[in-house]
């Protein structure tokens, strides 16, 4: 009977799931919150150069080119588990697919900003950007612990 505890205790110690809620996520929620902080960074210097009569159209393309980016990279950031040390709520796994999909419409309106921006559309690019924080503060209001 030795025998067989022994072996269960050594599957339960090194199987995936033990090895899983072991993992250190200290590199994704840095990054997020990089990001995170990056984005609100460069929102703010949109609206900005937005708010000038002479708009800075080098400058909002290459901050939007970032934005996409940033954008686009928050998905892998969310890895399950991630949630200890972090300002995000467990409720982003919980509730995962809602949470993708509000990564996903932050994604679509960051794309438009920057459609907006190459074309030198100032109204379009101010329509994305109030959509984009609008999607911010509604993800925020739901999954962030700190608002």
């Amino acid at each position: 009977m030795k025998y067989l505890t022994g072996i269960t205790l050594i599957t339960l110690l090194f199987s995936p799931a033990w090895l899983y809620a072991s993992q250190d996520f200290s590199s994704e929620i840095e990054s997020r919150q990089a990001a995170f902080s990056a984005i609100e960074e460069y929102n703010e210097q949109i609206e900005d150069v937005l708010a000038r009569s002479d708009s800075d159209w080098v400058l909002l393309e290459k901050r939007s080119v970032e934005l996409v980016e940033l954008s686009n990279s928050l998905i892998q950031l969310f890895p399950s588990g991630s949630a200890e040390n972090s300002k995000a709520k467990e409720s982003i796994w919980k509730n995962s697919d809602d949470f993708n999909k509000k990564l996903s419409v932050m994604q679509a309106h960051y794309s438009a900003l920057e459609q907006g921006i190459k074309s030198k559309d100032k109204s379009a690019v101010e329509k994305a950007l109030k959509q984009v924080n609008s999607t911010c503060r509604s993800c925020h209001r739901s999954y962030r612990s700190r608002w």
